[in-house]
């Protein structure tokens, strides 16, 4: 909790089951001097406290000449979607002459999740992402099977009227399909299949701004694996002025609501 002054946290060792808080709005500096963190619920590193929109942001820099993991196992119970190894509320920028892998397993975990600038320079930075995109499935079959015998008279007559309409339509080959109602769907034994209703936690994108992506300089890898997963996004644009970025995704390898500067 840093309320007077920037400071500079130096990260070592390794943690299986631990993660790195931090509450400010100065521009303090996290240092990682190889360090291996693992979050199994939760971002690995995350940043919280009053965006600081006239300072430069939290920076967090790989050492000259360390190897450096950041990893995240589970996001499904995560508070407030804080679903990603490294969530910054504001703004973020990577740096150092160092190595930093992050990597992100669970469900719906994103990479890195910034919700302001995202500013990347001189580092190796290799950003994997491999979870689903759905969380569970909960399916109902309790529901009581439908008979036109218990609706009013009058919805009975409405009720025949649209079974005629929808007869004389199928006979020219006219039936409408509604989306995510399969005509006739069965479970195994012939009976109409159960309802499957599915729970959204998020797209397991491996870099992700609510402002910008800047890329300055660095050697940037970034792999996504599953549907919706986008390599990087920026919701107000990406530049990139420097560096080498070479993205294999499954959805968009650069995404954005904004221009995208290839400079």
């Amino acid at each position: 909790n840093t309320n007077d002054k920037n400071f500079t946290f130096v990260l070592k060792g390794d943690t299986k089951d631990g993660t790195f808080s931090l509450k400010t709005s100065h521009d303090d500096k996290i240092e990682l001097d190889g360090v291996n963190i693992t979050s199994n619920e939760g971002a690995a590193i995350i940043v919280k406290g009053k965006k600081n929109t006239e300072g430069n942001g939290v920076t967090l820099i790989a050492k000259d000449n360390t190897s450096n993991t950041i990893t995240i196992t589970a996001c499904e119970d995560t508070i407030k979607h804080k679903a990603s190894a490294i969530h910054t509320k504001g703004k973020l920028n990577i740096t150092g002459k160092g190595q930093l892998s992050v990597i992100a397993t669970g469900k719906g975990c994103k990479g890195i999740n910034v919700k302001d600038d995202l500013t990347i320079s001189d580092l190796r930075l290799n950003v994997t992402t491999s979870g689903m995109y759905l969380a569970e499935d909960t399916t109902h079959n309790d529901m009581p099977p439908f008979n036109p015998d218990d609706m009013p008279e009058e919805m009975k007559k409405q009720f025949e009227e649209m079974r005629k309409k929808f007869e004389e339509m199928a006979k020219n080959g006219k039936l409408p399909q509604f989306p995510g109602m399969p005509q006739g769907a069965q479970d195994g034994n012939g009976a109409p299949a159960p309802f499957v209703k599915h729970k959204y936690i998020g797209k397991a994108k491996a870099i992700k701004s609510s402002r910008r992506v800047i890329i300055e300089s660095g050697n940037i890898t970034v792999k996504t694996s599953t549907p919706g997963a986008v390599g990087i996004e920026g919701k107000d644009g990406v530049i990139i002025n420097g560096g080498e970025v070479a993205i294999e995704s499954a959805d968009d390898a650069i995404n954005a609501n904004a221009p995208i500067y290839f400079n």
